[in-house]
């Protein structure tokens, strides 16, 4: 099956939104048939643009979790080894190693 519609109305409004789930390592025909998705469809969805910005962790947006050797790691389990690697632009490489 290559892709499957579904209706849900929102408790909110009565709006109906459609969606369609593709799985694209399903058998693919290039040419395809009216209402199929063919490879070319899937490519252009994988393409497009994100709909709404994507917040990328810099600048302001920067949320960075505060990692040191004695504190608990981002697991909440105890740091053996905190290594920071800079990389050639702006930004570092973190490898936390734990215990347990």
């Amino acid at each position: 099956m290559m892709h499957i519609s579904a209706e849900r109305s929102d408790e909110m409004g009565n709006k109906k939104v459609v969606t369609r789930v593709v799985y694209p390592f399903a058998m693919v025909k290039p040419g395809g048939r009216e209402g199929d998705v063919t490879l070319n469809d899937i490519n252009e969805r994988i393409l497009m643009p994100p709909t709404r910005p994507v917040r990328h962790p810099v600048g302001d947006f920067a949320c960075r979790p505060c990692v040191s050797a004695e504190g608990p790691g981002l697991s909440g389990k105890a740091v053996v080894a905190l290594t920071r690697i800079h990389t050639q632009g702006r930004g570092t490489i973190t490898i936390i190693r734990t215990k347990g």
